[in-house]
């Protein structure tokens, strides 16, 4: 009876040992084919797009079952070309020229709104008194030429009765160099941008915000095509839903963002400045999320129509398209 025992528990036992070893050691997952998505950002790298870096560094976008490529701006490739052409699935572009692009036929679709309030603004240096938008009267007026910080500020002397032929318009580049050497009196940019580089100097600047006289569009929009939202809605939805989670994660992690954004180095291959990313990322928060109950990317048909309205004023476009065809809440909801 003993002989028979003896082979028994060394049998059980190994049967232990084996389910114990199968529990203990993990399972070998097969690798998720993750789905190549490319994105045409507005601009150089910076924390602009911090949420889509965060996104990415942090497997946001391998989680939804995709492997994400961010370039960044081109000049010889406009996010919206790059988009309705097929070389990249997804952009990011003001929703002016998404409605723009629609009225002149392109299938293009907003799908999330990044900045609910827009950055654009002029600014002056303290010591010229200037300090709302009259005051541009008889001075030198720096335009990024083309973009849409000039229509925006543009269009804004317009609609306060501040004609073209009542001030000079200079080409000024992306930064405030020219402004400070004196080249112009007044310039535009970002707020969240090109003041802070100025104030980084040493140079204090009044900000005159179109916000503050009505003019108030929306900014950096998520946008792909129609023919993308009706091939492929499930991407669409898995890419917005993992694009606003890492919004979500940078507005709450402001260091990490920056980090993150550090990743990705500037159109030089230089590498950014921490301190200044993360001041800019700052400065975007509340326009990102202008109050607590809003959700972050959310859009209302009432904020559409007056960038619809400022459009078709000051581009004076046929208005060929509805623009409740420009946008689609679809894929806000998780």
């Amino acid at each position: 009876m003993k002989k028979i025992i003896a082979p028994i528990i060394i049998i059980v036992t190994a049967i232990a040992g084996m389910a114990w070893w199968q529990l203990s050691v993990p399972k070998i997952q097969t690798p998720k084919t993750l789905e190549p998505v490319t994105v045409r950002l507005k601009w150089v790298h910076q924390s602009q797009f911090a949420g889509m870096y965060v996104a990415d560094q942090k497997g946001f976008y391998a989680d939804a079952g995709i492997k994400v490529r961010l370039l960044p701006f081109d000049s010889k490739d406009y996010p919206i070309n790059d988009v309705v052409s097929g070389r990249s699935q997804f952009g990011i572009a003001g929703a002016d020229e998404i409605l723009l692009a629609r009225a002149e036929g392109e299938p293009v679709k907003a799908i999330a709104v990044i900045y609910q309030d827009s950055p654009v603004v002029a600014y002056a240096l303290t010591s010229s008194h200037i300090v709302k938008p009259v005051d541009f009267i008889g001075k030198k007026v720096g335009f990024q030429k083309g973009g849409n910080t000039e229509f925006v500020i543009r269009g804004l002397l317009d609609y306060i009765g501040v004609k073209d032929t009542q001030y000079t318009g200079v080409d000024v580049g992306f930064d405030p160099s020219d402004l400070i050497s004196g080249k112009v009196d007044v310039s535009v940019g970002y707020i969240t941008n090109e003041p802070i580089s100025a104030e980084e100097q040493g140079y204090q600047v009044n900000i005159i915000n179109p916000a503050n006289y009505g003019i108030n569009l929306y900014a950096d929009t998520l946008f792909t095509t129609e023919d993308m939202i009706a091939k492929n809605p499930d991407l669409v939805k898995r890419f917005t839903q993992a694009t606003l989670k890492g919004w979500n994660y940078a507005l709450l992690n402001v260091d990490e963002a920056v980090n993150d954004t550090l990743k990705y180095p500037d159109v030089n291959n230089k590498e950014l400045n921490f301190a200044h990313q993360k001041k800019l990322l700052e400065k975007s928060i509340p326009l990102i999320q202008p109050t607590k109950s809003m959700k972050v990317g959310q859009m209302t048909v009432d904020a559409w129509t007056k960038t619809d309205w400022f459009v078709k004023n000051f581009y004076q476009t046929k208005g060929k398209s509805s623009v409740n065809d420009a946008y689609t809440l679809e894929f806000l909801q998780p």
